[in-house]
């Protein structure tokens, strides 16, 4: 028993020894390097004076112009095109009549039901006239299917028809396109890492190269109900829309999009270049007399380059903007190193 206590004894005396000799002789750099950064005159090139400011978190994209409304056009009845009533670009109004095929054999049709109609209303009974009244507008429907005519106000996009061209209804073949030119937006796929903070009716700024010096107010309007995968890049579509519609905008034009997805107003900012992380706590180095403090303090959301301080700093305080070395050695030889991120 005495044998096991004597070697408890030597092994404590021996970790005891190992841990002292570390201190003094094997670190003594860090410890001199932590006492020179904190006896290091702080320079004013290298501080700022906190102020409260306005922050943004936005999810940066690009994507492509698109019109909110727009429709293929094509006849519901087969025949030849007689006539052509319209260019592309045109502005055209709702109801107007955009072409026409021949429609001599829908004409005749018609007249016959028309003068069938009167006759059984002289003459036939309630079930003849109601027969012939059908056929009538059977009739009609299909004289008004020789007409194409603009379902909405805006401005034919394309024509891909010529007039004395045969069109077929079981074709199925486009004869122009008619897009909305009142209001447009953009169609943008959005990172599956950022998809989580996306909300309808979110803002954004728009961009455009082709409009130079102008920003544009838009807002998100849908949020794909499923992701795509592009050569293994997961992303979700996301729409929105263009709110100020300047004179000259096309479809296709491409554009940047910031979708601000958080705002805060009136709070502490500071660099995200001020900020480290040692030993699980987050810290600044305040400006005090001229010499560096590390503060213990609380951050909120970043945008990547400023971030919120919630607690541990006031307006006017003066903090060491790039904390650099205090973030690769510190107070103590924990785990240490730039913060890179905020809270949400």
């Amino acid at each position: 028993m005495r044998k096991k206590i004597i070697i408890g004894v030597i092994v404590v005396l021996v970790l005891g020894l190992g841990f002292f000799s570390w201190n003094k002789f094997i670190n003594p750099k860090a410890t001199s390097t932590n006492k020179k950064l904190l006896q290091r005159k702080v320079n004013s090139n290298m501080i700022m004076t906190l102020k409260k400011g306005n922050l943004e978190k936005i999810i940066s994209i690009n994507g492509i112009v698109k019109p909110i409304q727009s429709q293929e056009l094509y006849f519901k009845t087969n025949g030849t095109i007689n006539s052509i009533n319209i260019e592309e670009g045109a502005q055209v109004k709702k109801g107007q009549i955009l072409m026409k095929i021949d429609d001599d054999q829908q004409r005749l049709n018609y007249l016959k039901a028309k003068a069938n109609y009167e006759k059984a209303v002289i003459n036939g009974t309630p079930s003849e006239i109601k027969k012939a009244r059908l056929n009538l507008e059977i009739a009609k429907d299909k004289l008004e299917e020789t007409k194409l005519k603009a379902p909405f106000t805006g401005i034919i996009n394309k024509i891909n028809i010529e007039e004395g061209s045969y069109t077929a209804q079981n074709q199925g073949k486009t004869v122009a396109k008619l897009i909305d030119n009142s209001s447009y937006q953009v169609e943008v796929s959005v990172d599956e890492s950022e998809s989580q903070q996306l909300e309808l009716g979110q803002p954004a700024r728009i961009t455009m190269e082709a409009l130079p010096n102008q920003e544009l107010r838009g807002k998100v309007i849908d949020i794909g109900a499923n992701a795509t995968n592009t050569s293994g890049v997961i992303t979700l579509p996301v729409t929105v829309s263009i709110i100020n519609k300047p004179q000259f905008i096309k479809p296709g034009f491409s554009a940047d999009v910031e979708i601000i997805v958080k705002q805060v107003k009136n709070k502490l900012l500071v660099p995200i270049t001020a900020i480290y992380n040692q030993e699980g706590q987050t810290k600044a180095v305040k400006a005090v007399n001229g010499k560096p403090k590390p503060i213990k303090v609380k951050t909120g959301i970043s945008n990547g380059k400023k971030i919120i301080i919630k607690e541990g700093l006031q307006a006017g305080d003066k903090i060491v903007i790039n904390t650099y070395k205090f973030a690769n050695t510190g107070e103590n030889q924990g785990p240490r190193g730039m913060i890179r991120g905020g809270g949400r």
